[in-house]
This record gives C-alpha cells, structure tokens and sequence, in this order.
C-alpha cells in the first residue's frame, strides 16, 4: 500500500500492511466474514509501536471509491444506486450515449429518461480543482448538446465535498440543465454524500421489508383458516422481571405475577426498559400470533426474524456475521442481478446491526421459535445467540416452546444464570402464555358467531351451545382450549363434522379437508384430478415425503429442518404424483406447505404450523413401520397417539 490514503502521509520508517480477519478482530483462521484492518508498525525499531485503525463495510466501500478511477468507477457506483432506481443500467459502449454524457441510465424508449447518472471517478491523489471542474462542466455541455433529456440528472464524483467554491459553480452549472428543461431536477453528489444517501436508503428498504414482511407472515396465518383472522388480544400469562447480572445468579422475579389476563401482542411490542423478553407456551397456544400482531399494529418498529433464518452453526463471531446471515436469508434484493445482489448484501448486514444498536432506536427485534433452529435450541446455542446479540441496545424478544425451554433450561433463573456471563447487568422479563380459559373460547367463539354468515352459524350452533353450558370439553377434551385447534375445530364444524376427540384425529381430517376446500377453487393443480380421494391420499402421502425429508440428524438423534428448497419438493412430488413436471406454486396452494419466504427467484417451504410437521413426520414413520426413536417428543407422541387411535 502507498503512504498517504487512509491514514494520510506516514512518518518516516512506517510501513502500511493490511490483514483480512473478520469484524469481531478475531486472527484469520477464525475469519467468517472479512473486514479491513491497517496495522501501522515502526519497522526500524525493535520496539514495535502497534496501533490498529478498524475499517467497516461502508468505510471500506468509501475507500473503494475514492481510490476507483474512469470506468471503474462507473462499475461501484452502479449497484449503489439501484436501491434509489431498479432499472438502472451501465450502457455497452453505446457511442450515442458516451457523448451524451450519459454513463448510467434508466432506458426510455421516448428520449426522455427517468434517470440520467454521470460519474466522475478522479485519480485518489487529486482533489476537486480547475481540471477536475472542466471535465465536469463538458459532460455536463454534452447531454445539454444532446437530444436526451431526463427528469432526474445525478452527477457524483469520487473527491470529497471541500471545494465548496467549486461546487458552487457545478451546481451553477446544473442549474441551467433545469432552465433549459433538460433535466426537472438535477443533484450533485460527492463521496460521502453518496455513501450518506445510499446509507438512508437501504435503512428505509430494511425497515420497509421486515415491516411488510411481518404482515404477509400474518396474512398467510389468516387465510388458511375460516376464522383466521379473528385475534384474542387479552390470554392467560404469567409474568415475571429479573435482572441478569454479570458473573451472579440473576435477581429475580422482582415482581412475581400470578396467573392473569394480560395483552401480550402490547407486552412484545413496548417492552419498556426491558432488555430480554422470553415468550413461552405450548404448542397452539399462541405465540407465533401474538408476535405478529404486535409486528403489524405496533408504534415501535418490530424486526421480526424466524429462528429458521439464524445461520445453522457454531462458532459464529459476532453481531455484524449474524446480521448478515438475516439479510443474506431475507433475500431483501433478490430482484436484482447476481453482483448487486451480493454487493447490497454485505452493506446491509452492518447497517441493520447499526440500526439496532443505536441507544434512542424505536426498533424492537424479535426472534421468534427458537426450538426451530437446531444451533439456537441448546444451551450452548442460546449462549452463543445472546452473545451475538450482545452488542445491541434494543429491546430483544425470544420466543420457544415451553416443552423446550424446560428441557433446555430447567427454569428460567438456570437460564439466565447462564446468560450472565455476556453482559454487565439487563433487565429481562419471561412471559408464560397459559392454556386458554373458558373465557378466553367463548370470546373467540362468540367474535366467530358474529362473524359467521348464517348458514355457517346454523352449522356453528352445536359447538357454540356446548361452549355455553361447558360441555365442550367432554366433548372435545383439551383440544378447544388451544387456539391452533380451535381453528380447525371451527373449520370441520363449518364442514358439518364433530365427532372429534383427539388431535390427531382432528389434524388428519382438518388437512384432508381443506385440500378438498382448495379444489372448490379454479386454480391449477400438481397433477389431474380423476378421484378427488385419489388426489387428496397421494397429497397427504406427498406431505409425509416432505417431512421426512426435512429431517436431519447429529449423533443418534434427528432434529427437524425448518424449510426445503422447491426443487427438492417437486422433485418427490413428481414421484408421489408421477408426474414428468410440477410447478411449485400447484403444491403450496393444494397442501399446508407454504412459501417460508416472499420471493421471486426461488421459493423455500415449510410446513404452515410445527405441529403440521410434526404430525406428518409421524405419520410417515407410523405408515412406513419405522422405529420413533430419537426423534424429538412430540414426534414420538404424536406417533403413540396415531397407533393408539388405530389410524391410517
């Protein structure tokens, strides 16, 4: 490297070296994710005088452009501004264009472009002066000369904004672009106001992403349920505050509650001053929607992340990695090309980081079913998270199966003895939904009848006598007191059935049903349909392949993977189906798989609830008179309840 640059003119006998090592400073046969550091060293003295300067992502980019000249220049920039204009492209050496003045563009087949960009990327050692002026000004002649005109005309340059005098007259320059009616506005950017922008610009696409994103994950919930988006906002928890103290077994609860009616989607979404929010609960009960409810009514800006999208791996070193393992698996920039992609991927990461480290943010981060990710389930793992997340200032909301948690943890005082060991002193707060009341079903029943249409009411009338007098659970036992269930005991009753006392029963049912309810519908399907309960077996029996095939194991036990790549679901759907070729979107609209992700370029699936996996991973084992032994518990319970009951 050169003397001068990043850390200007060196003294005599200094020697510049660089090292890749990742963001945590850990040495390079630990590195995950590069970042650039300078080591200046006394190479004269013994006594070598070590100082360390930390180059980030976006300081390194803005070296990158300081340093890039002409049509290298041209190259960095390019992915920069997509965010701001998705069609903007590097024209091939088009003569028309290059004396135009034009280097970047968003094409207009009528002349008159949205977006006309011309990038000046001077050598690192000039700065802003006469010369660099009249090159300006000449590409500026030119698309006044030509016949283009635009509605925007974005000039950036690669030297810093201190030339004030100068800039002055190029935005003089500019100026008359407008008056001539060349351009409708016109802007000027130097490095840092490019990089500065570019910043904004992906922090807004963040938020906006995790935003939307929260409400499509609650619209998929909705729609597959007749009643799906009927919500009871005031359940069953208990609460309880602690304090998490560096090297001591943490304080706590400092004020136990007992068993009440709380909002908990409000308790997720305004945490307060507490730091760690822990959301437990069996299966069913809720948690999942109460996450999303408060995601999509909230003031706060919720980051909703699934466990399923953390990284699968141990040893990860540090919030920047992980943040940029999120963005990389939200696929925020899957529209564009390959190498914008990959370039806005390694900005974002740190930027998000960035945005949940600020101390007055709005943000609250929320990781949701931590038993679906298989490095996060265990202590080791959970450790490992919270260090990862160490670093942030922001309220953090965890969400787990309470059948996890007390396997995992034993208790939460266990826990958070564990978690002490990363963080001076945090204020942490457990919140333990509890099976619905029989207030809490007559208010979901009730919300149901009113929205009922008459003839589902007439068919809605048996349940909802039973709810009124409380012989619903002699009935139906435990089952209404899941909300999970309870949805899908609505749905077969709709459908005319309640002969149902158990949940396997009523989950193979429930699925056989609503496949049937999907061919009501116009709609394209995996294969043709000459006997519906041909299709609806050779779909269910799909499913149990999928499950199955969403396993892995480690050790001599199996754990359950959170989603498949679409082509490995077409691929055993064209041999379940005997089909030569299956469009993914035939599947997840005739199944209870479902897209895990909004995108366009590829489609990874889940199962819509863990239960629904679950249930067909022990069906499959159950039809193919395999052993349920190191599976997970409720895979072997729901194998047990599937052989007691005599089905299949």
């Amino acid at each position: 490297m050169t003397k001068g640059g990043l850390c200007g003119t060196l003294p005599a006998g200094y020697a510049e070296v660089s090292l890749d090592v990742d963001d945590a400073g850990e040495p390079p046969w630990r590195q995950c994710y590069t970042q650039r550091f300078v080591w200046l060293f006394f190479g004269a003295n013994t006594n070598i005088d070590w100082r360390l300067v930390k180059m980030g992502v976006w300081e390194s980019k803005s070296g990158e452009l300081a340093t890039a000249y002409s049509h290298d220049f041209e190259r960095l920039v390019l992915p920069l501004l997509r965010p701001f204009w998705p069609d903007l492209i590097r024209p091939m050496s088009l003569r028309e264009l290059d004396n135009a003045g034009i280097d970047l563009v968003v094409w207009s087949e009528d002349g008159v472009f949205p977006c006309v960009v011309q990038c000046k990327g001077f050598y690192a050692n000039e700065q802003l002066g006469e010369p660099q002026y009249e090159q300006i000004v000449a590409s500026i002649d030119s698309f006044d000369r030509s016949g283009f005109r635009c509605k925007e005309y974005l000039l950036v340059h690669n030297r810093e904004r201190k030339a004030a005098e100068i800039h002055q007259r190029i935005e003089k320059r500019l100026a008359g672009l407008r008056d001539s009616g060349k351009a409708e506005v016109t802007k000027l950017l130097d490095r840092q106001s490019l990089i500065k922008a570019v910043r904004l610009k992906l922090s807004e696409v963040i938020a906006q992403h995790f935003a939307e994103d929260s409400r499509w994950q609650l619209e998929q919930q909705t729609k597959l349920f007749t009643f799906g988006d009927l919500f009871v906002s005031r359940v069953p928890a208990t609460i309880e505050n602690w304090r998490v103290r560096r090297g001591k077994t943490a304080d706590g609860p400092t004020k136990p509650s007992p068993a009440g009616l709380h909002d908990v989607a409000d308790l997720i979404a305004s945490p307060e001053q507490t730091r760690w929010v822990l959301v437990t609960g069996h299966f069913g009960v809720g948690k999942t929607t109460a996450v999303l409810h408060a995601a999509a009514s909230s003031q706060n800006r919720l980051i909703y992340i699934r466990a399923q999208d953390l990284p699968n791996e141990f040893g990860s070193v540090g919030t920047n990695y992980l943040m940029q393992n999120i963005v990389r698996g939200r696929d925020l920039f899957s529209d564009f090309d390959d190498a914008t992609r990959a370039e806005l991927d390694r900005l974002a990461g740190p930027l998000l980081a960035g945005m949940l480290r600020k101390s007055e943010s709005d943000f609250v981060l929320v990781v949701d079913g931590i038993d679906e990710n298989y490095t996060y389930s265990s202590l080791r793992g959970m450790v490992q998270l919270t260090n990862e997340l160490a670093e942030l200032t922001c309220p953090i909301v965890l969400t787990t199966r309470k059948e996890h948690f007390e396997s995992t943890f034993s208790n939460f005082e266990f826990m958070a003895d564990e978690l002490s060991t990363t963080r001076a002193s945090r204020p942490a707060k457990i919140i333990d939904l509890q099976i619905w009341t029989d207030a809490e079903v007559c208010n979901f029943l009730s919300q149901a009848e009113s929205r009922a249409t008459p003839q589902q009411r007439a068919r809605l009338k048996g349940i909802l006598e039973l709810a009124r007098t409380g012989e619903i659970y002699k009935v139906f036992r435990g089952l209404p007191r899941h909300p999970l269930f309870l949805q899908m005991l609505l749905d077969r009753a709709v459908d005319g059935r309640t002969d149902f006392t158990n949940r396997v029963q009523l989950i193979e049912e429930w699925v056989e049903a609503k496949i049937r309810r999907d061919l009501t519908v116009n709609r394209e399907t995996p294969t043709e349909i000459v006997d519906r309960d041909t299709f609806v077996a050779g779909m269910m029996t799909l499913m149990g392949e999928v499950a199955n095939r969403m396993t892995a194991m480690e050790g001599n036990a199996y754990y359950l993977l959170e989603v498949l790549d679409s082509a490995s679901v077409c691929t055993i759907a064209k041999e379940v189906l005997d089909e030569r070729e299956i469009d993914i979107s035939t599947i997840v609209t005739t199944s209870v798989l479902q897209p895990a992700a909004r995108r366009k370029k590829s489609m990874p699936v889940k199962f819509f609830h863990r239960i629904l996996h679950e249930f067909f991973l022990a069906r499959y084992l159950h039809s193919h008179s395999r052993p349920h032994d190191g599976f997970p518990p409720v895979v072997s319970q729901l194998y047990r309840e599937i052989e007691a009951g005599g089905m299949l």
